[in-house]
């Protein structure tokens, strides 16, 4: 794109001439950079990247998030995704309705089937995970007496991308669909990741989540995967409906942890859902918006998180998913939308 076809695309957000210049900064120093992925890696690299971006989505109230988005789709257009055979259940609801309610609520829900799930934990056995407070390695069905965290994700996320139910999943036609449809622009797949927290302790302080915003990337969406059921003794997933869409009067910036209180004071609590669920529960979820997982009382809670996101690279300290035995149908993705996952190799 020239320089005046995007002065002109940030025109259309009515930012003030200060905001306005400063979003065209970022903006052409990302243009400048994104012709090879080792100047892309060097730019997200440097230590005034994430600050200068995390500055402008807030003082913006969002509309630079969005102006990446719109840049992005007029770079690079849209894949047209085969939607008939998704192994995801929406309930009948099609790509622009499900796209739809994103924009509304900051969410959306599906289910996959158990067995699915089944199949999907029981490799999970075979897999490294860390332990959240004390960094000890554990596998996920040891005796639970020999945990000493509440919390424990896998290691390597290549552990996780090599899992074929992963796969299909990652590939699945309309899960893409709605992804790209919210975005404005071609997804690519930045994070596989599991996890499982449980109750070995007592100690919920430095497990139980407040309330935060993510921004690992200008814009991104979030994929949750139940594997195990979750009602209300299970820690359930918990998200405050509409914080996606403006900054708001908390607006304290990216990462900055909320209390119960404050959040409530902001936002009326029917905004603030609860994501209990049987297995198989997918939560398509902007992460922008206020979020957080309650501790687990009794039982588990088993977690799958993938992550689409506007571009690729976020720095030379996050390696590639390592995708290294791909199925069958995963090669046919890699030759037909390379540009997805990227990341992976």
């Amino acid at each position: 794109m020239n320089s005046m076809s995007v002065r002109d695309l940030v025109r259309n957000y009515n930012l003030s001439p200060d905001l306005e210049k400063e979003v065209l900064s970022y903006v052409m120093q990302y243009l400048s950079s994104c012709g090879s992925r080792d100047a892309l890696e060097n730019f997200y690299s440097h230590p005034d990247c994430k600050p200068f971006f995390h500055d402008l989505s807030f003082k913006t109230n969002f509309a630079f998030n969005s102006i990446m988005c719109d840049l992005m789709g007029k770079m690079q257009g849209k894949f047209v995704f085969d939607v008939s055979n998704s192994m995801i259940d929406f309930s009948g609801a099609d790509v622009g309705n499900l796209a739809n309610r994103l924009r509304e609520d900051g969410y959306c829900i599906g289910h996959i089937d158990g067995d699915v799930c089944t199949r999907l934990v029981d490799r999970m056995k075979t897999i490294q995970f860390k332990e959240k407070t004390t960094n000890n390695i554990v596998k996920y069905g040891q005796p639970k007496e020999t945990y000493t965290s509440n919390s424990a994700w896998c290691v390597s996320h290549a552990d996780v991308v090599n899992i074929p139910e992963v796969q299909e999943l990652i590939g699945d036609g309309k899960l893409l669909s709605v992804i790209q449809e919210y975005l404005g622009t071609k997804p690519i797949l930045t994070q596989t990741n599991l996890w499982f927290t449980h109750n070995v302790n007592t100690d919920f302080s430095t497990n139980a989540q407040l309330f935060h915003r993510d921004f690992d990337h200008e814009r991104w969406l979030k994929v949750f995967v139940y594997l195990s059921d979750v009602t209300r003794l299970n820690g359930p997933h918990c998200f405050v409906r509409h914080s996606h869409r403006e900054v708001g009067s908390v607006g304290r910036g990216a990462y900055t942890r909320e209390s119960d209180d404050t959040i409530l004071r902001h936002y009326p609590k029917e905004h603030v859902v609860m994501h209990e669920g049987r297995k198989g529960t997918v939560i398509i979820e902007d992460t922008r918006g206020y979020h957080k997982g309650l501790p687990v009382i009794d039982g588990e809670r088993i977690m799958l998180q993938l992550e689409y996101s506007i571009n690729p690279s976020y720095g030379r300290d996050q390696p590639s998913l390592g995708l290294v035995n791909p199925s069958e149908s995963m090669k046919e993705r890699l030759k037909s939308y390379p540009y997805i996952y990227q990341n992976t190799v």
